[in-house]
């Protein structure tokens, strides 16, 4: 196997996890291959975390300029 097939499963692995739809046709099979795993689903939770964070307050935004023009 090449190192684009190799990138093309990565992703689709990291996709299907990260979504948590997880169809359980690939998974890890070596404990290289779990910490890789880990530390995409740490770095996924965390961009996650951050992006909710911001768009939210973004809405908070919003909703403060909507209540100062209804007033």
């Amino acid at each position: 196997m090449n190192n684009f097939d190799k990138m093309v499963k990565l992703t689709y692995f990291s996709f299907t996890t990260l979504s948590t739809v997880g169809f359980g046709d690939m998974h890890p099979r070596g404990n290289s291959e779990r910490i890789v795993g880990v530390v995409i689903l740490l770095i996924g939770v965390l961009v996650t975390s951050v992006f909710m964070e911001n768009f939210s307050h973004v809405i908070k935004r919003i909703n403060s300029v909507n209540l100062d023009l209804e007033e």
